[in-house]
């Protein structure tokens, strides 16, 4: 999570919003790696239904970053990435088939060979794609 906030910070993201099993500041190893991020970036925490209801609400294009076989748009092709609602998954089983039903759509990002990215890295790089695009 640290270096999640640090990457947010970066690339000016507006609120993190923690939902399921997270690690949420302030700790000590989440301080560490975020080097302030987790002081300048606003966060909340949220169930689920929460979460899409505020950003339905005020019409955020909900979009998941997620490998596989039901991922058809590369992250270079993110809608609307002014209001986007980036939903990134655990380390091990990614986001759960259910959220992933209900976003608006799915991306990943393209890699030669590996088809997997640690959760913090893959959150950099979602972010710096949504930058260039916007």
């Amino acid at each position: 999570m640290g270096a999640i906030f640090r990457s947010a910070a970066a690339f000016g993201v507006d609120q993190i919003w923690l939902v399921g099993i997270t690690a949420e500041p302030p700790r000590a190893e989440i301080s560490k790696v975020a080097l302030g991020g987790d002081e300048i970036v606003p966060w909340r925490t949220a169930t689920w239904a929460e979460a899409f209801a505020y950003f339905r609400e005020n019409h955020y294009t909900i979009t998941a970053l997620e490998t596989g076989s039901n991922s058809p748009l590369s992250i270079e092709t993110i809608s609307d990435p002014n209001r986007l609602a980036l939903l990134i998954g655990n380390e091990v089983s990614g986001i759960e088939p259910e959220i992933l039903t209900a976003v608006d759509q799915i991306v990943e990002i393209p890699m030669a060979q590996k088809r997997s990215l640690n959760v913090s890295v893959a959150t950099g790089i979602a972010l710096y794609a949504r930058r260039v695009r916007s």
